[in-house]
């Protein structure tokens, strides 16, 4: 009888220790994981703020070209005195200049 339980004892260790290394790996994987996904949301957030950047400086020169041709018609205008309303200024135009 004995001689039927070594070999068994044996077999449970390997698969003991076989269990103990996969559940080592598992951790290290989960581990691995984590930390991709930190990685994605840390890039992800870079993503927005230099979409957010990009953005604005899209609308600051949409506001340039419109003030360049906003300027181009002031100095076709007579001289008499005249206010042009940009989005974030009012100006005077006086003599044809602005």
């Amino acid at each position: 009888m004995l001689q039927k339980v070594e070999p068994l004892r044996m077999e449970l260790r390997t698969l003991e220790e076989r269990a103990e290394k996969n559940q080592r790996e598992a951790e290290e994987v989960e581990t691995l994981i984590s930390s991709l996904e930190q990685s994605i949301k840390r890039l992800e957030m870079r993503r927005d703020v230099q979409e957010q950047l990009f953005t604005g400086r899209l609308a600051c020169l949409a506001h340039m070209a419109s003030w360049a041709r906003t300027s181009a018609i002031c100095a076709k205008l007579p001289g008499s005195a005249q206010f042009v309303s940009l989005p974030c200024v009012t100006i005077a135009v006086v003599d044809g200049n602005c």
